[in-house]
């Protein structure tokens, strides 16, 4: 598992309930786009982790959802390319090896980007479900 360090002026934390409807206003999929109340019990409930700037201002995140995968994941248009994405998912992989669980992601088969960000940290692509990927850490 590949872990980085955060540049100076940033770091980590939780997602806070003021962050409720960002989330949500960022989700790319609107036919299936999960409900205030969902954000509300992922952000209050599920174990999460969120990249903070100087100003305290939220720049990148994901949960690791109720089925026990890593996703949600985004980071701001201003902030991409940095790794931020890539930091957190492999804080939050290595949280669930430490927790004795198989870090795993679920991924549209249609998003490179997202695909080349958890290779980049150690997981492998594993084709097997229609549309989608699921990229499991290396062992």
């Amino acid at each position: 598992m590949v872990e980085q360090s955060l540049p100076a002026g940033f770091r980590f934390g939780k997602l806070k309930p003021e962050h409720n409807s960002l989330l949500q206003s960022k989700w790319h999929y609107p036919l299936v786009a999960p409900s205030l109340q969902y954000y509300a019990n992922a952000i209050k409930n599920l174990s999460n982790l969120a990249i903070y700037n100087e100003k305290d201002e939220i720049v990148s995140w994901a949960v690791i959802k109720a089925l026990g995968d890593i996703g949600h994941t985004y980071t701001m248009p201003e902030y991409r390319g940095r790794g931020f994405a890539s930091m957190i998912t492999a804080h939050l992989a290595k949280r669930m090896i430490d927790a004795h669980t198989t870090p795993y992601v679920s991924i549209k088969i249609q998003n490179e980007k997202s695909i080349k960000v958890h290779e980049k940290v150690g997981f492998t692509l594993h084709e097997g479900q229609i549309g989608r990927a699921s990229c499991r850490e290396r062992v």
